[in-house]
């Protein structure tokens, strides 16, 4: 699909300026997964838009709702200081580019994953502490204005512990994974009390994070944005950490976790126990992501690691075989 010529029309009619033009056309971006990802820049605009902007256009799978969801945490996030990428235009209007988009900063820096190791984990841990440090009373007031947590089809996918839960068991029994139901079984029995809301990203690691002059320049992909516990958001990143040696086998990826975690903790508390708890839900989603099809996580040396840290906790030994 030609995305160049209806982008165009949509922003001229949206700043009223039909003599707005290209300086450079939308090329597509690498990364977004769950997205395409174009880079352009304008001319005959305002000055902050003449500068390098990012066209993020959503999928089909995603829930309806989902451009205006991001592009509402983008930029409370903006005004609260996070370097989140400002978001210019939110359409939730399928017919112009075939489905929603949000149009955003395009943000300076290298990708976090290019730094020292030990650079990754202490800048890590202070991007994931100052984000559950932001106050969520903004972001809930305007969401549950737009009924964001009324309406299953504007969904925030699962924002709670039970529709995780709930989603978890429908597949596991849909798909008769008759091997997990131990493990499920044990995360049902010992599921903890909820705890105070942060703000969640669900996908935070360093490959979506950028750095400038050694400060962090921007997070990146809010396409699992949530208002959860931090202690899911944590555990969801040290589950990352049994992933990432199918992607850079070269590292020694375990220390580098450790080091997060122990930073975090160095900027604030967390409740261990529940950590260790969502690791293990966690790990019965990077089965079920197997399952729905996601064949990274398929990969003999990542079930080990998922089935070597669900058994750490849980002492329940998991086997497909």
């Amino acid at each position: 699909m030609d995305i160049a010529t209806p982008l165009l029309q949509y922003l001229r009619d949206e700043h009223d300026n039909q003599s707005l033009q290209y300086r450079s056309p939308p090329m597509p971006l690498t990364g977004g997964y769950g997205t395409h990802l174009y880079v352009f820049q304008l001319e005959h605009v305002s000055e902050e838009l003449s500068k390098p902007l990012v066209l993020r256009l959503f999928h089909q799978a995603y829930p309806h709702g989902q451009a205006y969801l991001e592009g509402t945490a983008h930029n409370i996030l903006v005004e609260a200081g996070y370097p989140a990428p400002p978001v210019s235009a939110i359409c939730s209007d399928p017919s112009i580019l075939g489905d929603e988009f949000i149009i955003m900063a395009f943000m300076p820096g290298k990708l976090l994953m290019d730094c020292s190791l030990e650079r990754v984990s202490g800048l890590l841990a202070q991007a994931h502490s100052w984000l559950h440090n932001i106050d969520t009373e903004p972001i809930m007031k305007k969401l549950t204005e737009q009924g964001f947590f009324a309406r299953a089809d504007k969904g925030l996918y699962w924002n709670d512990l039970t529709s995780l839960l709930d989603s978890s068991d429908q597949q596991i029994t849909l798909h008769n994974l008759e091997w997990l139901k131990p493990g499920f079984q044990w995360l049902k029995t010992h599921r903890p009390k909820h705890g105070k809301r942060a703000i969640y990203h669900g996908d935070f690691h360093p490959l979506n994070i950028l750095v400038e002059q050694g400060e962090i320049s921007a997070v990146l992909d809010w396409s699992s944005f949530k208002l959860w516990e931090p202690e899911s958001d944590v555990a969801n990143t040290l589950n990352r950490f049994c992933l990432m040696p199918a992607i850079f086998p070269q590292i020694d990826w375990d220390p580098v976790g450790v080091q997060y975690f122990d930073r975090y903790l160095q900027e604030r508390s967390l409740d261990p126990v529940k950590v260790e708890y969502y690791e293990a839900v966690w790990c019965i989603r990077g089965f079920l992501l197997y399952d729905m099809g996601f064949e990274v996580w398929g990969r003999p040396e990542i079930q080990e690691r998922l089935v070597k840290r669900f058994r750490e906790v849980t002492n329940i030994k998991l086997s497909s075989s």
